[in-house]
């Protein structure tokens, strides 16, 4: 599993999960520093056949990674909801 992100600005992340790639909308607040994801952009990313499907346990496995890097000080927390 390969797992990475990027926040490209207040209101958008993008997560890279093997050769995988979806934007989520959510917004991002700086103090204290958290990104609040919407959990609706991975159900849509399901959806789509152009990024390759996700399964309910691929996307399991990227909401406990982000619930592991929120306990890492200094990051910004991503919170999906």
């Amino acid at each position: 599993m390969d797992i990475s992100f990027s926040i490209i600005s207040r209101g958008a992340m993008v997560i890279i999960y093997d050769q995988k790639k979806v934007v989520v909308s959510g917004e991002l607040t700086f103090d204290p520093p958290v990104f609040y994801a919407d959990l609706s952009s991975l159900r849509k990313w399901e959806k789509e056949d152009s990024n390759g499907k996700i399964s309910d346990k691929e996307k399991k496995e990227i909401l406990d990674y982000f619930a592991s890097q929120n306990s890492t000080p200094g990051r910004t927390k991503i919170i999906f909801d």
